[in-house]
């Protein structure tokens, strides 16, 4: 029974699971929320622009590093490689415990620009710095790069909550996704490249922190292939991209439904999740998931299954940031903690997110200690740790974006 529950396309466990629980919560919301879902179904721009989708990312250079010509040419066809034992986890079980302790203290659950963060930035300049590390950066983008953006994750004790356990056995392939409690147990499917949709390469480095093997533990899972299949629109409203709906990309859904190129049950969830309250629960997470479906009938597949990935302290999983991923439920009473590292060759492209998570005093010690240039407050921030590279970025142009980060570590108390 198992294995035909898991033969479920992911469309159908989104339809069976998420959509009647959306459905539930709009029944119960107040009339102008109900007339907003209403007026976004009959909205038609006559004046609609175009949808543009985002490019599909470069075939690697095949330049000398770590990843040997198997592993770049596994990460290049399937969107993913698995590098064992990148670094020697005994060297960072001080940072590794300081990270956890102050997660758990701070009851962090994702820490966007931890990197900025002056709680966690010193423990994780053992990751940034790292030689390892390092060298797959300059491998994957040339000279010149620096991080773009850390993001912590951490996943609390296990919830008590029954519908989980009873979903998770029904859909045991697609849980994350389980009963619109995916903010509990797991995390929904999505790609990253929506935070940086200017990056002309992108490659997350996940680094966890904690040993992610069991199948009660949560685990990143990815899907081979995707990131050369999917089509991302360059406008959209998922969860990290803004709060306010583009006009002419849900008057081009509500067009794909009359054309039969988009489901009408996923264009009806995706709007749920755009007027719906936050009181009656989080629905951000999910808007990335529906949005790839309304522009991606192929995710309706049987045959598009994830891939659980088992890493130890000291393994390293990259993937292209259009690799469509999602992560399972956690069911261990303690937590578990990942990195998640983004790097590349310093560009401007501004981010709301930067407001939302970087402090003011971050800026004020960075022009306190003249670590960058004249720094922009609303664009991405390149922490840059190799030598050679300061001086690239110092003569590129590019000192409005980049900022010195091992002068930035030896700026704070220790």
């Amino acid at each position: 029974m198992a294995a035909r529950n898991a033969a479920r396309s992911l469309s159908d466990v989104y339809r069976l699971a998420l959509l009647p629980t959306l459905r539930a919560r709009l029944d119960k919301a107040a009339p102008c929320v109900q007339e907003k879902f209403h007026e976004y179904v009959r909205y038609t721009k006559n004046d609609q622009m175009p949808i543009t989708m985002l490019p599909k990312p470069p075939v690697l250079s095949r330049r000398p590093g770590p990843l040997d010509d198997r592993e770049l040419q596994q990460l290049s066809d399937t969107g993913y490689v698995v590098k064992r034992k990148a670094f020697n986890p005994d060297r960072y079980m001080s940072a590794i415990r300081q990270l956890g302790e102050r997660c758990d203290k701070h009851k962090v659950s994702i820490q966007e620009f931890a990197d900025k963060d002056e709680r966690f930035v010193l423990a994780l300049s053992n990751f940034m710095c790292d030689e390892m590390l390092s060298r797959i950066q300059t491998q994957i983008y040339g000279s010149g790069w620096g991080w773009q953006k850390i993001s912590l994750h951490r996943r609390a004790s296990a919830p008590k909550t029954a519908d989980i356990g009873r979903l998770n056995r029904k859909h045991p392939q697609h849980s994350s996704v389980t009963a619109g409690v995916a903010s509990l147990c797991g995390t929904p499917e999505h790609v990253d490249t929506t935070e940086t949709p200017n990056s002309p390469l992108t490659v997350t480095v996940f680094v966890p922190l904690t040993e992610q093997k069991l199948e009660t533990v949560s685990r990143l899972q990815v899907y081979p292939g995707t990131h050369q299949r999917l089509d991302i629109p360059t406008v959209t409203f998922d969860y990290v991209s803004g709060p306010e709906p583009s006009a002419d990309l849900i008057s081009d859904i509500n067009a794909r439904v009359k054309r039969a190129e988009t489901p009408a049950w996923v264009r009806d969830a995706l709007f749920m999740c755009l007027v719906l309250p936050r009181e009656q629960g989080p629905t951000e997470i999910y808007r990335s998931a529906l949005l790839l479906m309304a522009y991606n009938p192929f995710l309706g597949d049987d045959a598009i299954k994830p891939v659980p990935i088992s890493l130890s302290v000291g393994d390293v999983l990259l993937f292209y940031s259009n690799t469509m991923h999602s992560a399972t439920p956690h069911l261990e009473p303690t937590s578990r903690l990942s990195v998640a590292m983004r790097a590349g060759v310093p560009y401007e492209e501004k981010s709301y997110m930067v407001s939302d998570w970087v402090s003011p005093q971050f800026f004020e010690r960075l022009d306190k200690h003249a670590l960058g240039g004249s720094l922009k407050r609303n664009s991405f921030l390149f922490a840059i740790t190799e030598k050679d590279a300061v001086q690239t970025w110092r003569a590129s142009g590019m000192n409005a974006h980049c900022y010195d980060f091992r002068q930035l570590v030896a700026s704070l108390p220790a």
